[in-house]
C-alpha cells in the first residue's frame, strides 16, 4: 500500500511538472495554438517515456497533424526547462 501511494504521489508531481512547462511555453507566446492537454501528453512522451518514440509516432498518439509540432513542443519545452533550472 505504501508503494503504491508513493506511486500515485509521483505521478501527480510528474503530471504538475509538465503542466507548468506547458504553462511556461503558453506564457512566452509559444504554442498558443495547441492545448495544454495536448502540450502535457507530448511532453509525457516526450521526456517520461524511454526509449523516446519518435515524432512521429508522439503526433499520431496525441492528435496532432504534423510531427514537426512535436519537435517545435520539445524544443520550447527545453528552453522553459533551461530557464527553470538557471534560477
Amino acid at each position: 500500500a505504501v508503494i503504491a501511494e508513493r506511486a500515485a504521489e509521483l505521478a501527480a508531481q510528474r503530471e504538475q511538472k509538465w503542466h507548468a512547462v506547458a504553462a511556461g511555453i503558453h506564457e512566452r507566446g509559444q504554442l498558443t495554438n495547441q492545448s495544454t492537454g495536448t502540450l502535457v501528453a507530448a511532453l509525457t512522451l516526450l521526456f517520461e517515456v524511454k526509449p523516446t518514440p519518435s515524432l512521429r509516432s508522439i503526433a499520431t498518439q496525441i492528435g496532432v497533424p504534423h510531427h514537426d509540432i512535436v519537435g517545435r513542443i520539445r524544443d520550447a519545452a527545453l528552453v522553459v526547462l533551461s530557464e527553470t533550472a538557471g534560477q
